[in-house]
């Protein structure tokens, strides 16, 4: 009879998108001991906030209708496992939805969490459509920053270790240094080899603290406004500009204004006829037409995704 394999619990990488994720994997993902995967958020989509698995759970259709459990899952993402880590000593993955039921999956795991200002967080939800206004933008911020206190709140001290974006690209070597030690693997200068292989750029202090200089005085008011006492909190000092009040016509106002903005947004993206095409499949209920829509969409995000983050 074949023995179960080895269970491994990889190193999770937890922070709201456009933090600084994909500049910090490419880093350890150079080292010689480390491996680091893709693909591990839609597992925490099967759980519900109470741990309970919504839906079943197939390695082959994740959309199902009958009742699976978390060993399921778990079989699964060690197989998963044990493919993406190879021969290497440490398998790391990063998750930036739904973070707060990784416990549920693994018990004894060990995370990074990367924060980054909440404003300049802001300018790239902006740039790449996911927000129509500034107000709206830092909202992807708040959600994974309270998701992270809830994690945060269930596992032990000695578990976790937070990395803030603006010390990682003043001081990489520093930094990377204290996280390597935190995951049991000596420093070495190849966490930089991403640079000969990639379009990536080595982590400089310009990359921080852009919305000094790139917002608006109302847009930073906008954005301070919506995220509240969190920006304090996180040990980010708030502008001296008047927080502002919105309610009322003002509320719906940017409402109206976020939606309007990530319509248009899309349409210039995609192109009045890609954007038809979607339309149509999706009011017709026609999946040839959805699915061709939908994978050329991702082509079009993914490429505005590596522009921006190549400079940001």
């Amino acid at each position: 009879m074949k023995a179960d394999p080895e269970f491994i619990t990889p190193v999770f990488l937890v922070g709201a998108r456009r933090s600084g994720t994909t500049l910090f994997r490419m880093c350890l993902n150079g080292h010689p001991d480390v491996s680091w995967d893709r693909g591990w958020e839609f597992a925490v989509n099967f759980i519900d906030d109470h741990g309970r698995v919504l839906k079943h759970f197939d390695a082959e259709r994740p959309q199902t209708s009958r009742t699976s459990s978390i060993e399921d899952i778990r079989s699964y993402l060690n197989n998963k496992a044990h493919t993406a880590r190879g021969k290497k000593k440490i398998l790391g993955v990063t998750v930036h939805v739904g973070f707060e039921k990784i416990p549920y999956l693994y018990s004894d795991a060990k995370y990074i969490h990367l924060i980054r200002d909440p404003r300049d967080i802001a300018i790239s939800s902006v740039k790449l459509g996911w927000s129509g206004s500034y107000y709206y933008a830092p909202d992807i911020w708040v959600a994974a920053e309270q998701e992270w206190e809830e994690l945060s709140a269930v596992i032990d001290k000695r578990a976790w270790i937070e990395l803030r974006y603006e010390d990682f690209v003043t001081h990489p070597e520093a930094e990377l240094r204290r996280v390597c030690e935190f995951i049991g693997i000596d420093y070495t200068e190849k966490l930089f080899d991403y640079t000969k292989t990639t379009k990536y750029n080595y982590p400089k202090e310009s990359l921080a603290y852009r919305w000094e200089s790139q917002l608006r005085k109302d847009e930073v008011q906008l954005i301070e406004s919506r995220v509240g006492g969190y920006l304090q909190k996180r040990g980010y000092q708030a502008s001296q500009y008047p927080v502002l009040e919105i309610k009322g016509l003002k509320a719906l106002e940017l409402k109206i204004r976020n939606f309007a903005g990530i319509k248009a947004r899309g349409i210039a993206d995609e192109g009045l006829s890609l954007y038809m095409i979607g339309l149509l499949g999706r009011k017709l209920g026609l999946k040839s037409l959805i699915d061709l829509h939908d994978v050329k969409l991702r082509g079009i995000k993914q490429k505005h995704v590596e522009k921006l983050e190549k400079d940001y």
